[in-house]
């Protein structure tokens, strides 16, 4: 179930209210699965194709890495402001992703839809899912958005997120070992170096040496 805001969204007069919802998932499956999905945006075309806000699009497109001061943007570079488009990867104190999905006119005012992503592990087998879904409202229309969102949208992002979750807990725990990947991969290698670099520093640093 989606978590409560916190008590400086739950509190104070209408117009200080949030425009974003926190969602919270438990998915069984490893987290880094989870990354290799967002960073490839063509799943948005093929996994979500019948979905409220993913169904427009090629399904295949040319794309780019475009590094930035606090790590890289992954996006198509033929196709802007109809599908998944594009993805941000983030380093930080914890890592996330950023996107925005553009949204219909009957989803109210607002404009495109924005997510903030992040998975961490629970164990070896299963992971913490976060979301944050945003839209820049001010006013009435934010009020308008958050009756939306509760009244219409939000059952629709829980279907989309289902999909994610079947797919990745049907993967085998080694699914990721033996892979063909190509073009629209890009992303997806490169998160995975980062993360091989990660590993390689941590075991060279010596048991019990870190406070």
């Amino acid at each position: 179930m989606p978590y409560r805001h916190p008590s400086c969204c739950r509190t104070g007069s209408a117009t200080r209210r949030c425009p974003w919802f926190p969602n919270y998932a438990e998915w069984a499956g490893p987290w880094r699965f989870y990354m290799d999905n967002v960073l490839d945006p063509m799943h948005g075309a093929f996994l979500h194709r019948d979905s409220h806000s993913m169904f427009g699009g090629d399904t295949s497109a040319r794309f780019r890495i475009r590094e930035t001061d606090r790590g890289f943007f992954f996006e198509k570079t033929d196709q802007v402001g109809v599908n998944f488009d594009w993805v941000e990867y983030v380093r930080g104190s914890m890592d996330f992703v950023d996107t925005e999905i553009p949204y219909a006119q009957d989803a109210g005012p607002g404009g495109v839809f924005g997510i903030v992503g992040m998975a961490t592990p629970i164990d070896a087998t299963n992971s913490a899912i976060f979301h944050w879904r945003t839209r820049r409202v001010q006013g009435w229309e934010r009020e308008v958005w958050r009756f939306l969102y509760r009244t219409r949208l939000e059952a629709k992002h829980w279907t989309v997120l289902e999909q994610d979750r079947e797919v990745l807990e049907a993967l085998a725990g080694d699914a990721d070992a033996e892979e063909h990947l190509y073009q629209h991969d890009l992303g997806v290698s490169r998160i995975r170096r980062i993360y091989r670099a990660d590993a390689r520093a941590q075991a060279a640093v010596p048991a019990g040496s870190v406070s």
